[in-house]
């Protein structure tokens, strides 16, 4: 399952409408400035029937250092543990559930996941979610989620 559908998933499971908005934060805060400046490339590649195209991860040479600060930023348990500390909400939770899974379903070559940012700069080597095993491993999630908090 695509990352943002699955921290979705895990966090409306979980927490609702809102711990589904939570979840899915960290993802739209990192990349929503990458999408808006790809859109007109992403339109020509619709205009062009270029449909897988579409759906590919960005390259990393795209990413500028606006890009790979705001994934830093909102990919760290840090910051977040920051903004719980002020809002103390309890749908915040998610946000740490979708780090604690990319750190472990992102590997170290393509966008690992910063989660101990700014104190550290380390990184751990995990499963690609696209990956066979990734989609076992995140469905295998989903299904412990479903179960363990349906109403």
């Amino acid at each position: 399952m695509p990352d943002i559908v699955t921290h979705f998933v895990h966090g409306y499971l979980i927490f609702g409408k809102k711990g589904a908005l939570y979840a899915i934060l960290p993802d739209l805060l990192s990349f929503g400035r990458l999408f808006i400046k790809r859109t007109p490339e992403k339109i020509d590649q619709f205009k062009k029937f270029q449909y897988r195209k579409l759906f590919q991860k960005p390259e990393l040479e795209k990413l500028d250092k606006i890009d790979h600060l705001l994934y830093n930023l909102f990919h760290s348990l840090v910051i977040w543990s920051i903004i719980y500390y002020f809002k103390k909400d309890k749908e915040i939770f998610s946000v740490f559930l979708a780090i604690i899974l990319d750190v472990f379903l992102h590997k170290k070559n393509y966008m690992p996941t910063p989660f101990l940012y700014p104190l550290s700069d380390y990184k751990f080597d995990g499963i690609p979610w696209n990956s066979k095993l990734g989609w076992i491993i995140s469905i295998a999630i989903t299904i412990f989620i479903y179960h363990k908090f349906k109403n």
